[in-house]
């Protein structure tokens, strides 16, 4: 199973490769898919306690996530975009 999403996590960061800005959400579910697939044991107090070793995560950190943080641009953009998609839903949740 780990090898399918895998895949499908390939796939996703090539489509945000070719073009960061507009697939940016082809990333988001990447990396989405990367934490659900690490997580093989965790509590509530403690998070995640056991991970899977069929997943680098050290890797993906570095290679993925690392330099969008690292990013002035980056970070402001991940900011942004957070701030816009949580307004939206704290909105709704109002109304």
């Amino acid at each position: 199973m780990t090898a399918i999403f895998g895949q499908f996590v390939q796939e996703m960061l090539v489509k945000y490769a070719q073009n960061p800005q507009g697939a940016w959400k082809s990333k988001d579910a990447a990396i989405y898919l990367v934490t659900s697939l690490v997580a093989k044991g965790q509590t509530q107090k403690e998070g995640v306690t056991k991970t899977n070793e069929l997943v680098n995560v050290l890797d993906f950190y570095q290679t993925h996530i690392l330099p969008e943080l690292s990013n002035p641009e980056g970070i402001t953009s991940i900011l942004c975009i957070y701030i816009e998609e949580n307004s939206k839903k704290i909105v709704i949740n109002c109304i």
